[in-house]
């Protein structure tokens, strides 16, 4: 070869070396433009159903495309809302519902924008009622709302005012569990501080007074609960450590301390047990030991602590029969349990066939419901909820103003199945109406709604099947 050739040669794999050098852009995203990295053409914004609950996040992401389709990362990306009134986002996509509505989320990069609805809407994570005429339930975020009766300042908005649809409790403390009771409700935050509202004859509200009160109040003592339940006029409550502790009324010996002098503050129910999880109701209590065992104190003249003797007992004492449960549930003059199987056992006043067995008789022991039933929860007023396995609900006993929800005003000795196909979380017996959460957050009611108990925006007649409650006003 001549010189000549040779430096050709040399000079052309020089060249082509450069070339592919050049063509190696040290951009994951993409193959090189002429001059660079390529450019971003288009962006796809994903969000699942675009439904962000009210209070709630969900999360979105961009996926980054070239001009050939090819996706791309390593891009910087910024994000914003249509409507900041209505939600927000944070630099990572996050988007917070701050008011119902639709509005649009943005994702922009390289000067691109793609963008996807955003719907805030209204959804539960939980909701709770006993014995009284309001519900409350939480979002998923932690946020509390209330609705029906607000006598005595129940609903936490703080008015007195009847609400027939969900009005949002005041403080903006962000609850991990709330219990409503006959005329108050509790919850309790982060860390396990209590707060209570409503009415404080009885110095149910745990705050050292007997002043009602229409926000939430801390409840005194600095105890960190992992369990709360509001009964009539009476609350207990578990600590972290397992201790029982109950306020309030103690006519018949509800607070299980051994008196029955009223506590208007935290008073521990004298017991070596370790409770997972306590409820409390018209004069009685009962407690869910970690091994299961169910222990009541209180009232029992009509067989609410299942002891078999019917007799009022001041000291916490076992329920008869050897049961190991996995679920208690206190409500009215009666008390419930669920076995690992699934399978219900009641016991206590009956007059209106409420503990499901296809009788009126009272129980001092516990009895089995009918029906042959799997429940995954139940609960207990003056008639009795649950749900199965599939989310099909059930209710049982007096049937006043259709609370059972079966399309009828029949009493059922038996459970009967609640109508509309809904597939429930849980369902919740107040005093003359009901509602249940179904597997979407959407919260339903039915019964009477004499006090904007249904949470349906208005004071219409009662409805012996479910309605959905309305958004927040």
């Amino acid at each position: 070869m001549t010189m000549r050739g040779a430096v050709e040669v040399s000079l052309c794999i020089a060249l082509s070396t450069l070339a592919a050098c050049a063509g190696d852009s040290g951009d994951p995203g993409g193959p090189a433009g002429p001059s660079g990295p390529a450019p971003v053409a288009s962006i796809e914004v994903l969000a699942g159903s675009g439904e962000v609950g009210l209070d709630d996040t969900l999360r979105y992401s961009a996926v980054l495309r070239d001009a050939r389709g090819n996706p791309l990362a390593g891009r910087a990306v910024s994000w914003r809302t249509a409507d900041a009134r209505l939600a927000t986002v944070s630099p990572e996509g996050l988007v917070t519902g701050v008011a119902l509505g639709t509005t649009q989320v943005f994702a922009i990069s390289e000067d691109v924008t793609g963008l996807a609805d955003a719907r805030i809407v209204f959804r539960l994570a939980s909701i709770s009622t006993k014995g009284g005429s309001h519900t409350c339930g939480l979002t998923a975020a932690g946020s509390a709302y209330c609705w029906g009766n607000g006598y005595e300042g129940k609903l936490g908005d703080g008015g007195t005012q009847f609400q027939p649809a969900p009005v949002r409790v005041l403080g903006g403390l962000r609850f991990t569990m709330l219990s409503v009771g006959g005329g108050h409700a509790c919850g309790l935050i982060a860390g396990g501080a209590a707060y209570c509202w409503g009415g404080n004859a009885s110095g149910q509200l745990g705050d050292g007074t007997l002043v009602d009160r229409s926000a939430p109040t801390p409840v005194t003592g600095g105890f960190a609960f992992r369990h709360i339940d509001a009964g009539a006029i009476q609350t207990c409550g578990v600590t972290t450590s397992g201790q029982a502790l109950c306020w309030g009324s103690n006519v018949w010996g509800g607070l299980g301390d051994g008196t029955t002098i009223d506590r208007s503050t935290p008073a521990p129910v004298p017991s070596s047990t370790e409770f997972q999880s306590v409820g409390s109701s018209l004069g009685h209590g009962c407690g869910l030991a970690t091994d299961g065992v169910a222990i009541c104190w209180g009232r029992g003249d009509l067989g609410a602590l299942g002891d078999g003797s019917g007799a009022p007992t001041f000291r916490s004492g076992p329920v008869t029969g050897g049961h190991t449960f996995t679920r208690l549930t206190v409500g009215g003059l009666a008390t419930c349990g669920l076995l690992a199987s699934g399978a219900a056992l009641c016991w206590g006043d009956n007059r209106d066939g409420g503990l499901g067995n296809g009788t009126r008789a009272t129980s001092f022991e516990p009895v089995p419901v009918g029906g042959a039933i799997a429940f995954e929860s139940i609960r207990v007023s003056s008639f009795t909820c649950g749900v199965d396995g599939d989310g099909v609900g059930y209710c049982w006993g007096g049937n006043n103003s259709g609370r059972l929800g079966d399309g009828t005003t029949d009493d059922r000795l038996v459970p009967a199945a609640v109508v509309g196909g809904h597939r429930f979380r849980e369902i919740h017996a107040g005093s003359q109406h009901a509602c249940g959460l179904d597997r979407d957050g959407v919260a339903w009611c039915w019964g009477n709604n004499g006090q904007g108990s249904l949470g349906i925006g208005d004071y219409t007649p009662p409805s012996p099947i479910p309605v959905r409650v309305v958004d927040p006003r």
